[in-house]
């Protein structure tokens, strides 16, 4: 965990890993790749669990961030059946110059919220996470 005092210095590595490690906690989720830039977001990941998948589509609604999702095989194919959970990949991506940090932080938050809603994070993590992505936790 970070130090309250160095949450402002954070990189743009560091913070996509502090992203990446709330993705882990949602259940049934995998991150596949991941990348951070002043222009530029996007983490792609796999989702196994129901709710989780209904969280991360909700998530696209609130936060208005672009959601895309892809089969990875054709559905009647040997490697689909032998990976049906691994078979739709998803996507959040951001492309904005200038912004993709700020709208990065600003996903987040929602998802940090939502989380906490959804009983899958604590109050003591919700606070934490609002305060790296800036917002105002709503567990106080």
């Amino acid at each position: 965990m970070y130090k309250v005092s160095d949450i402002n210095k954070m990189n743009d590595k560091q913070l996509i890993d502090i992203i990446c490690e709330l993705f882990f906690l949602m259940p049934g989720v995998s991150v596949i790749d991941k990348y951070l830039s002043e222009d530029i977001f996007k983490i792609e990941f796999t989702i196994t669990n129901s709710k989780s998948r209904l969280l991360v589509v909700y998530l696209a609604e609130v936060s208005n961030t672009k959601l895309d999702l892809w089969a990875v095989f054709e559905p009647y194919t040997r490697e689909a059946e032998a990976n049906l959970e691994e078979a739709i990949h998803y996507r959040f991506s951001i492309n904005d110059e200038g912004n993709a940090v700020d709208l990065s932080k600003w996903l987040s938050a929602h998802l940090v919220w939502q989380m906490y809603a959804c009983h899958m994070i604590e109050p003591d993590q919700e606070k934490y996470y609002c305060q790296i992505f800036g917002a105002n936790s709503r567990s106080a």
